[in-house]
């Protein structure tokens, strides 16, 4: 899933895999977001889109998805792990850092 120019291209976005254990859906997602202080709304408008996407993934028939879900959605799974780069730093100032003694 891009988050590029134009949603398609890009060198943000996704990468979605799911797989069923057992009876369980899992679903791993790594993220490439953008950087800097100044991107934090549209880190989290990416993120919101990713993880709200209703047909990143195809349907799946008989396998186990919560809410009634049939497989396409992200948080159609029992278990999401997120990870990657998602480009969120503190801000540290000089009154934040000092040393206690």
């Amino acid at each position: 899933m891009g988050s590029g120019l134009g949603n398609i291209y890009g060198n943000k976005g996704a990468i979605v895999a799911r797989l069923v254990m057992d009876d369980t859906s899992l679903c791993f997602i790594n993220v490439h977001l953008a950087a800097g202080q100044s991107q934090k709304a549209a880190r989290n408008a990416d993120l919101n889109a990713i993880m709200e996407d209703k047909a990143i993934l195809p349907a799946s028939g008989d396998l186990p998805f919560v809410h009634g879900g049939d497989g396409t959605a992200i948080l159609d799974h029992e278990l999401v792990i997120l990870n990657g780069d998602l480009n969120v730093s503190q801000l540290v100032t000089p009154s934040t850092n000092a040393s206690t003694g």
